[in-house]
């Protein structure tokens, strides 16, 4: 099979950009129109991009469930959820993007041949065809697995690495990258590998303000291994440490695995009690007043909205403020991925599916500082 990499991006981007492009410009008309007193501020963005496949059935289950998770990563066709991620952002145009999940998949496959994708590297040839720029800056590897496919021998191999990264637009001024794996990870003894997770941040001037920007994902804490808990909340007590000390207005976004609503996870409360305001909190728009962003079905083909969970979250600590509550200024957020007219067409299956298991969240802010 040919190397799959750029090419398939340019074919994601031709299929039907257009019409929904346009649909998201009207939408974002509506938004400038409603947030023309409040230019100055920042507009940012967390989004989980997925890598396409249920992967805890190979963690959970072993090799045996190999073949079935890499047939549903290339039914979720990457390349194609590809379009659909660059039009929110082409709708929203964020200074700052925190990604999760930014996979890089590369392996011989049997009656395939050889087969390679980068998604950050398709994301950003699908926004440089739309005429944006942005500096990419990934995290440390989190998980780097090399699996064989066909037993006893070293020719056929599927390997994942999983990073995350902060995109920057490219008018923005960027200082300060910094990026480190917790010391709290998940060992998986039955692939004899160890889960980690990771932080990075970005010292970002826009205008005449500078924020500290950071992005994360932290491990999800699945119903039948709850003593995870402990993994999560060490990660987020790190997190914590590691901007004890900072000065500039810190906006903290990511994949926290925590919930944030009706009965409050226990990493999102400790969050909240550090002095961090979940900005969805103070959120002016009154449209989809839940928020919800997880979770669309693994294979991305729910003909229902299935979201009922708000996990991905948007933070923000300012230095303005009196006994532990922060003035952040006015709030505009709302979520992409979460509506049925947001899925993109996969032309090989003559389907429609979602770009990601999760919807994204966007924000307006204007944080004041003195």
């Amino acid at each position: 099979m040919k190397k799959m990499i750029l090419g398939l991006a340019v074919l994601a981007l031709l299929v039907g950009t257009i019409t929904s492009s346009q649909n998201l410009t009207a939408k974002e008309d509506s938004l400038e129109a409603s947030t023309a007193l409040f230019r100055s501020g920042i507009k940012v963005m967390t989004r989980n991009i997925y890598v396409g496949a249920d992967v805890d059935r190979v963690i959970e289950g072993g090799l045996g469930e190999l073949d079935a998770v890499m047939q549903q990563l290339f039914s979720t066709s990457y390349p194609d959820r590809a379009g659909g991620l660059a039009n929110e952002i082409l709708s929203a145009r964020p200074h700052l993007i925190g990604i999760q999940e930014a996979s890089y998949i590369a392996g011989n496959i049997p009656d395939m041949g050889y087969i390679e994708m980068d998604y950050l590297e398709i994301l950003l040839q699908i926004l440089g065809a739309y005429g944006l720029r942005y500096k990419e800056f990934r995290s440390n590897e989190n998980v780097n697995v090399f699996m064989p496919l066909v037993e006893g021998s070293t020719e056929f191999y599927i390997q994942l690495i999983d990073y995350d990264a902060i995109l920057v637009r490219d008018d923005v001024e960027v200082s300060d990258f910094f990026t480190k794996n917790y010391e709290a990870n998940l060992p998986v003894p039955t692939l004899g590998l160890t889960i980690q997770r990771s932080f990075s941040a970005v010292t970002a001037k826009v205008g005449k303000k500078s924020y500290r920007f950071v992005n994360t994902h932290l491990e999800p804490v699945p119903e039948s291994f709850p003593d995870v808990i402990y993994i999560q909340m060490g990660q987020a007590q790190e997190l914590l440490g590691y901007l004890q000390a900072e000065t500039l207005p810190v906006i903290l976004v990511g994949d926290f695995n925590t919930e944030a609503t009706r009965s409050a996870g226990q990493t999102y409360q400790l969050m909240v009690n550090t002095g961090f305001v979940d900005v969805w909190t103070r959120n002016l728009r009154r449209r989809n007043r839940r928020g919800f962003t997880a979770s669309h079905d693994k294979d991305l083909r729910n003909t229902t909205v299935t979201l009922d969970q708000r996990i991905d979250l948007i933070f923000v600590r300012s230095n303005v403020g009196f006994c532990g509550w922060h003035v952040i200024g006015p709030v505009y957020a709302w979520v992409v991925g979460d509506e049925l007219t947001d899925r993109v067409w996969v032309e090989d299956y003559q389907e429609w599916i979602w770009p990601s298991d999760h919807a994204g969240v966007i924000a307006r802010l204007w944080i004041p500082q003195f």
